[in-house]
């Protein structure tokens, strides 16, 4: 059994790990099982919204991907949750969810658009110094002096 501590100790490595990820103007894709139940509002799910906000990540899963049948008052009930959850920094992004395997975990799958980058190129000048270097050299030699 997890203890109240046990897991106020995850979620601050967690959020430490999270705030570790640098903001980008590139692709960014963060995803695991954040143990925080997305269906249910708590503080917990505040501070992590805020990390998604301040790191301009939205959250995709919009479906449950924790399933289990417990047992209440001998009846057995489906028990769901939103633990599993996949921040993306852009828009196109969609999430897919399996729930065909055996385990209490579905699958999700990130499905994004690829871009092209476009990439501009700049032609170089090349200027040839030996030119310059000969100049100086005649003239040096001719007048004694050096042209800098």
């Amino acid at each position: 059994m997890v203890n109240n501590n046990t897991k106020v100790c995850y979620f601050t490595k967690l959020m430490n790990a999270l705030n570790w990820i640098p903001k980008t103007s590139k692709k960014v894709f963060v995803g695991g099982d954040f143990n925080t139940n997305w269906n249910v509002d708590s503080n917990d799910k505040t501070t992590i919204l805020d990390w998604s906000t301040d790191n301009r990540l939205s959250q995709k899963v919009d479906k449950n991907t924790w399933r289990r049948i417990i047992t209440i008052d001998g009846r057995s009930v489906e028990k769901t949750s939103r633990l599993d959850l996949i921040f993306s920094s852009t828009e196109d992004a969609t999430v897919e969810i399996d729930d065909s395997f055996t385990s209490d975990y579905n699958l999700l799958v990130l499905e994004f658009e690829e871009q092209k980058l476009e990439v501009s190129r700049t032609k170089i000048k090349r200027q040839n110094w030996s030119f310059y270097f000969n100049k100086a050299t005649i003239v040096s030699k001719s007048s004694g002096h050096l042209l800098l």
